[in-house]
């Protein structure tokens, strides 16, 4: 039994979340899907019988084996509104769908540990902005900022939007991305010599250098498309 205040809608949605996890999951034995999925047994005995989530990586692996996105996965679909050929601006100006905050703080800072991922909130997203930005709400995810080294652009405790359709690294865009077991927001420069450039827009943080390579351990979250600043 879930301890503290009711939740009603963020309780329901990890609840169709878990349920929807467990299917997946169940269509086969639990050695054929860690096989297929890369995802350990223990974490999947863990899903099915002690209602755990698994942290980022691990959701877009179990999306991936199931042949499903990982907007399809979570759950988050778009309202009647998001009809890209949409004339009735009044209709368009409605907020769509809610857009999930993920329970992992992505370091703009020396790195967060990467933990188990829940949905800790929502965020709603006005249809306009989406509109202008050539965005679908259903490809959206949100991290919370923590650290300093990406100021002025991130402040400490900023709300991140991070389009994950978009992981092709595009050179000095600003990215959430996960390197080994932590989790960074990180602007980006791609060398045309197989070398990344790790960069904080802070200049007290040094530029750090990874070779683009599976070796390095970067994994691309998506790209951040919008950045809501916490209250001074």
């Amino acid at each position: 039994m879930r301890n503290g205040p009711r939740r009603p809608i963020l309780d329901d949605r990890i609840g169709r979340l878990h349920n929807k996890l467990c299917k997946i999951i169940n269509t086969t034995s639990l050695r054929s899907f860690s096989q297929k999925s890369g995802v350990s047994v223990g974490t999947l005995k863990n899903i099915l019988s002690q209602g755990g989530l698994p942290g980022i990586e691990n959701l877009y692996k179990i999306a991936d084996a199931a042949e499903i996105t990982l907007e399809s996965l979570l759950g988050i679909k778009n309202s009647p509104d998001s009809c890209q050929n949409c004339s009735d601006m009044g209709q368009k100006q409605l907020t769509r769908g809610l857009t999930p905050i993920l329970g992992i703080k992505a370091s703009a800072g020396s790195g967060s540990l990467v933990s188990e991922a829940n949905i800790i909130g929502d965020v709603k997203i006005d249809g306009i902005w989406l509109d202008h930005h050539r965005l679908n709400q259903s490809s959206l995810v949100g991290f919370y900022a923590k650290g300093h080294s990406m100021m002025p652009n991130i402040s400490d405790g900023a709300l991140l939007l991070v389009d994950t359709s978009s992981r092709e690294l595009i050179t000095s865009d600003i990215y959430v991305i996960r390197i080994n077991e932590y989790l960074f927001a990180k602007r980006l420069h791609v060398h045309h010599s197989d070398k990344i450039d790790i960069i904080s827009d802070n200049p007290a943080y040094p530029i750090e250098t990874i070779e683009n390579t599976e070796e390095s351990g970067l994994f691309v979250v998506g790209q951040v498309v919008g950045v809501l600043q916490p209250p001074r």
